[in-house]
């Protein structure tokens, strides 16, 4: 049995695009609200044992003073 964990965007927040394989995504507003957080919730979920997940900061938006 294959099984594939994606990105669920039925379940996301409004302000986040999915990419199209729905393995990552990013906020539509960043740039004009970059302290707005955007997520999603996975198709499924771990109810015993351990879980690892990795995630990648491709851009670190600047603080107003």
């Amino acid at each position: 049995m294959e099984f594939w964990d994606v990105l669920s965007p039925d379940t996301s927040d409004l302000q986040f695009r999915a990419s199209r394989d729905r393995y990552g995504g990013q906020p539509l507003f960043s740039e004009r609200f970059p302290g707005l957080w955007a997520g999603a919730r996975s198709t499924h979920g771990v109810t015993r044992g351990r879980v690892c997940f990795q995630a990648r900061v491709r851009q670190q938006p600047e603080q107003p003073e």
